[in-house]
């Protein structure tokens, strides 16, 4: 069950910038994306989360960590939502992408159509979406329920370095 804290540990290599690009994404859970301006973004599937302020360059591994440590229906500041790059805890942006007013956690609607995607992310077969490969590759991903600790990202990013 992942409603509660969450970790999304992946390393993943960029061939093209400029891009929508989905990482990992768990159509009513979770996404961890790279947008067309480069930065990665952390989200729940309504669009509420964390982005990073820096973008990522091309032709790169990257150690890339999301961590959220609240439950389903907190607010979501940058206390309780971190986007952890190459082992350093990245600055980032909270808000939500789709609605006004305060970011929540919350889950999306799942649909048969619906799974959790690598590389892709289906949004309920909307035909804009499936045009949105991932132009890369993506290895080691791996999801813990529960929040990582510092230590424990340091470990991981030095093990896959």
């Amino acid at each position: 069950d992942l409603d509660g804290p969450l970790s999304v540990v992946t390393r993943f290599r960029l061939d093209r910038l400029g891009r929508h690009q989905h990482v990992v994404a768990c159509d009513d859970k979770f996404a961890l994306w790279v947008t067309p301006s480069d930065k990665v973004r952390f989200v729940n599937t309504l669009g509420d989360g964390a982005e990073t302020v820096a973008p990522l360059d091309a032709g790169k591994w990257h150690s890339v960590i999301g961590v959220f440590r609240g439950t389903a229906g907190d607010a979501i500041d940058t206390d309780n939502v971190e986007i952890w790059i190459d082992g350093v805890r990245s600055a980032v942006t909270v808000g939500s992408a789709r609605r006004s007013g305060p970011a929540v956690w919350a889950k999306g609607t799942l649909h048969p159509s619906d799974a959790c995607a690598i590389g892709f992310e289906s949004h309920q077969g909307e035909a804009t979406h499936q045009q949105l490969p991932f132009f890369g590759a993506i290895d080691e991903l791996v999801l813990f329920s529960r929040a990582l600790s510092a230590e424990e990202i340091g470990r991981l990013t030095a093990a896959g370095s």
